[in-house]
């Protein structure tokens, strides 16, 4: 019986999230969906981003921009939708000035680590760890550290580190910071 239960379950929830896929896709359903939900809930948002950096029309106030702050990305790159090269143009728009480094892996693709030294950005390729730890801590721990480092030899004042499958589009975030 609880195979049954759960073969139906795991059935529906394919057929919800194709539901759900199709809502997302399309603006006017989305908003009549969230409309009806908001009846039997709190407040639901929802935001399109864009993708490319050649989209973001949000530039950084040019006056304030410094060059005593460092964005270390550290992670995999991010190849799905050039994820994490668009990243990286828009934080050179949003954070102009600053040193952007990515701290990443030694096995990349070398083409794919030229396209982004070819953005003038400092690019770490890091050995992995022998044991990966608990939820990729020993990974996370090995490209923050070498990232933050790199930012500290660079002379920087002030480093905020992320993670290359995030994103900010919000300028002028570091005088928030």
């Amino acid at each position: 019986m609880k195979k049954i239960i759960l073969a139906l379950l795991n059935g529906l929830s394919k057929y919800l999230f194709r539901f759900l896929a199709k809502i997302v896709r399309n603006r006017k359903l989305l908003e009549q969906f969230t409309d009806a939900v908001e009846g039997e809930t709190d407040f639901i948002t929802f935001h399109y981003r864009p993708k490319a950096a050649s989209s973001v029309c949000t530039p950084s106030d040019r006056i304030r921009a410094s060059g005593s702050l460092a964005i270390v990305m550290q992670g995999p790159i991010i190849h799905k939708d050039n994820f994490t090269l668009e990243t990286i143009k828009i934080y050179q728009k949003h954070f102009g000035g600053s040193q952007i480094i990515l701290s990443t892996w030694e096995d990349e693709v070398p083409a794919v680590v030229r396209r982004f030294e070819d953005l003038g950005i400092t690019v770490i390729l890091n050995s992995k760890p022998a044991s990966t730890g608990i939820s990729n801590i020993n990974l996370q721990i090995t490209s923050a550290r070498s990232g933050v480092r790199a930012a500290k030899e660079l002379g920087v004042e002030y480093a905020l580190k992320t993670r290359t499958d995030q994103r900010i589009y919000a300028p002028n975030v570091a005088d928030f910071l």
